[in-house]
């Protein structure tokens, strides 16, 4: 299983939450720091979606070509869910049959209407941007040392022609999803996650192709254990429902189906350095 964790908030493979995440499933994951984050190489910006998901990609051939290993399940955190669902617009082929999406940002171009009351004003950092010129979203880990999070005009641009609905219409029809939130999350409020439930449900040939899951008391960044334990429960109990009818629909198709690790107690291979 692939965690692909990029967080506009900067989080790293070794955050307290993933690391808690990654232990508490009894599967063999691999970790990955997005491209400009914790230990990676490169440069990270607040509209590099498709390059984060090249990585992504990257990553996956690695473990097939260099170990033999498929990808069961994708998870991918805030700024990391959109990349990770924007592979199915570029490689539906490559789409694992298990994704879930953490605290996702799905509107990338902007909802004023939507953001105007909230906390976190995507709206008026936007217009500041375009406005006032390049301004500071938020603070970063990279190689140690904590960085400004910069947002540029170049930045919005871009974002304004990342169509999220139509990547999730490419969603093969076989693939399962769970979208987790927060109760508490401003930044993906339950009402945006909900309505992606349409485009999601659109191409669905599956039982189970959408669940949604709103972890009471939860907010954007899962800082507290008891958060970490909700989202660490909720994924568990999720891949251990569907794992094993994977398994046996690939099964059915004459296609590897040894995911699980041996020991059946998770554990995790770190690939940090794109």
């Amino acid at each position: 299983m692939l965690i692909s964790e990029c967080s506009g908030g900067g989080d790293h493979q070794r955050a307290k939450w993933i690391q808690t995440l990654v232990n508490g499933l009894p599967f063999d994951t691999c970790t990955l720091d997005a491209r400009g984050m914790g230990e990676s190489d490169g440069l990270s910006t607040y509209s590099n979606h498709y390059e984060e998901t090249e990585d992504t990609k990257a990553v996956m051939d690695h473990l097939a070509k260099e170990y033999g290993l498929w990808t069961l399940c994708l998870i991918g955190h805030s700024k990391g869910a959109g990349s990770t669902l924007l592979l199915a617009e570029k490689y539906p082929h490559l789409f694992p049959p298990l994704v879930i999406f953490l605290n996702s940002l799905y509107f990338l171009n902007g909802r004023p209407e939507r953001l105007a009351d909230r906390t976190f004003s995507k709206w008026q950092l936007w217009n500041d941007v375009r406005t006032k010129g390049p301004q500071e979203q938020s603070k970063y880990r990279h190689k140690g040392k904590i960085l400004p999070y910069i947002v540029v005009k170049q930045d919005l641009d871009i974002r304004e022609t990342m169509d999220l609905d139509a990547a999730a219409r490419r969603v093969p029809p076989h693939v399962r999803v769970l979208n987790i939130t927060g109760e508490k999350d401003p930044i993906a409020p339950p009402e945006d996650v909900r309505e992606w439930d349409t485009p999601f449900l659109a191409t669905s040939s599956v039982a189970g192709r959408n669940t949604m899951a709103v972890l009471k008391g939860v907010a954007h960044t899962y800082r507290e254990k008891a958060e970490q334990d909700a989202l660490t429960k909720e994924c568990r109990d999720w891949l251990l429902k569907w794992a094993p009818v994977v398994a046996l629909e690939r099964k059915k198709q004459g296609l590897p189906v040894g995911f699980l690790n041996g020991g059946g107690r998770g554990g995790a291979s770190k690939v940090s350095r794109l």
